[in-house]
This record gives structure tokens, C-alpha cells and sequence, in this order.
């Protein structure tokens, strides 16, 4: 069980990172190129030739973790990914144990 009994108390603004999948390499450097204005880090752009959608990009920004704030950011990503014919694959958030 990776759980620990010991999690530090979830502050209002956390690193926030996502994942995404593109068909193509252009439509993948597109998308980080719209990331920019939204102040995303790009964490990593792994490939996987055995996909449909082989180009994945990760990304990460320090914001609030409020239900209705990452809602509207998760939102906002979805829509974006789409316009360049891209997949959404999550989010994630670190809990750090004391």
C-alpha cells in the first residue's frame, strides 16, 4: 500500500501537473507553444512508438488545488489539447509525508 499516515495538511496552492498525447510531433509543439501564456512548465516530452498518439508531454505550474480552480484549469487544458488534436491523460498532485 503506497499510503502513508503521516501527509502533510493540503495547502491552497500546490505543483499541479498533467499529462497529454498528440499524434504528431508538430501538433505536440504547438501545444507547448500555447502552454507558454498559461505559465505550464514543460516537465518532460516522452515518446511511445506503439501508440496511436505517440508524442506525451507532462506538464507542471504552482496554483490552487481548490476543487472549483483545478476544475477550470483541467478544463481549460482539455479544450486546449483538443485543439491540437491531442489527448488528455490526468492530473496529478506530490503528497509529501512528514
Amino acid at each position: 500500500m503506497c499510503w502513508s499516515k503521516k501527509v502533510r495538511p493540503c495547502k491552497d496552492r500546490e505543483t499541479f501537473g498533467t499529462g497529454f498525447t498528440f499524434r504528431t510531433e508538430t501538433d505536440r509543439e504547438e501545444f507547448r507553444a500555447a502552454l507558454i501564456a498559461l505559465q505550464y512548465r514543460v516537465e518532460s516530452s516522452p515518446s511511445n512508438n506503439n501508440s496511436e498518439l505517440p508524442n506525451g508531454i507532462c506538464i507542471v505550474r504552482f496554483q490552487s488545488v481548490k476543487p472549483s480552480e483545478l476544475d477550470d484549469a483541467v478544463i481549460e487544458l482539455f479544450r486546449l489539447a483538443k485543439k491540437y488534436c491531442g489527448d488528455y491523460d490526468g492530473w496529478e498532485t506530490q503528497v509529501i509525508s512528514q
